[in-house]
């Protein structure tokens, strides 16, 4: 399938997922302010990525209705949530008590699946063709006092290698057409092909290069930075070739880094995560990895505190990657790959 179906009525500004994500968090963090500072824990990413920092995101977005499940108790699918309820993408059961250490050797593994991968292209990479990640998706949301996770939903992402085409996502039943970028998706954290192929891949330059990115920030805590630099370079993204060995390499020399034995991601696999904790300890930024192979699956956030309707070991997003690939158009499928469906 060559052709991406469009809905004019729906056209959205690149990064729409992303975006929703943020603009959901924001809105939570404004429903919590009047509640004492101890009861509003940080909630998922505190940063956009420069790609679509600035954009402007309609307040009706909030509104978009998706399959949902309350917590605790689970949901259709199954997911268990609450203390002692099996780990999913939804719930964490020993959140804060299941770290350990041995993040470098993890990421050591990862570094080396990640040297067998090549970019799944014929021939070298072009401006004009496109980047495509197949995975799914799950995100949280307080609603009325209560938390709800929505169910885990297969979502196909095509962004343009140069970062100033359009881009599209595809989803169960639905379908996007975006416009082009309202600015430049270069910076650190942008997952755009053609920006981080500019990066370097050699492991001690690209860990100053993340060092000086994140003291750029000026935040509080530039290891947590860091660490969600990385998060978001190879979300939605393919890697060019060395980029993501080194990346990884980089990331296991950042400090404070853990080793979390359970992870769950979006799809419901299973493997052991790579995280680091924010100095506000408020909830635990993951990279799940396959313990056999060394294969990045994706990626979650962890609350690790409990604030009122909020429990300690609830996952406040999961993402699955299941295949990524270079194509020649706006919503080509690569060769093989079936159209995005629901589970």
């Amino acid at each position: 399938m060559t052709d991406l179906p469009s809905a004019p009525e729906r056209d959205l500004p690149p990064g729409r997922h992303h975006l929703l994500r943020e603009h959901l968090v924001h809105e939570i963090g404004r429903s919590a302010a009047d509640r004492p500072a101890a009861t509003t824990p940080r909630l998922a990413r505190p940063w956009l990525r420069p790609a679509f920092a600035g954009l402007a995101l309609a307040s009706t977005l909030a509104l978009v209705v998706l399959a949902t499940m309350s917590l605790p108790g689970g949901g259709e699918d199954g997911a268990s949530a609450g203390r002692g309820g099996a780990a999913s993408y939804a719930f964490a059961p020993h959140a804060g008590a299941d770290e350990r250490d041995g993040a470098a050797r993890i990421l050591e593994h990862a570094a080396a699946f990640a040297e067998q991968e090549r970019v799944r292209a014929k021939g070298p990479v072009r401006d004009d063709q496109y980047v495509y990640v197949d995975g799914m998706v799950a995100v949280a949301d307080l609603d009325q006092g209560t938390v709800a996770v929505h169910k885990p939903h297969r979502r196909a992402v095509w962004t343009p290698v140069d970062g100033k085409g359009g881009c599209a996502v595809a989803e169960p039943e639905e379908s996007w057409a975006y416009g082009p970028r309202a600015e430049s998706a270069d910076g650190p954290g942008s997952s755009v092909y053609r920006y981080l192929r500019s990066l370097p891949t050699e492991p001690d330059a690209l860990y100053a290069w993340l060092r000086e990115a994140a003291r750029t920030r000026g935040g509080a805590d530039d290891a947590q930075d860091m660490f969600e630099i990385v998060a978001h370079t190879i979300s939605d993204a393919v890697m060019p070739p060395g980029l993501g060995a080194a990346l990884f390499r980089a990331a296991a020399r950042i400090p404070g880094t853990v080793v979390v034995e359970d992870a769950v991601d979006a799809a419901g696999r299973r493997g052991v995560a790579v995280a680091r904790t924010g100095g506000g300890g408020d909830d635990r930024e993951e990279l799940i990895f396959d313990r056999v192979t060394g294969q990045y699956l994706g990626q979650r956030t962890v609350w690790l505190k409990d604030s009122g309707p909020i429990e300690a070991g609830m996952v406040s997003r999961s993402e699955a990657v299941f295949h990524t690939a270079i194509v020649d158009k706006l919503g080509q499928y690569p060769v093989g790959r079936p159209r995005a469906t629901t589970r």
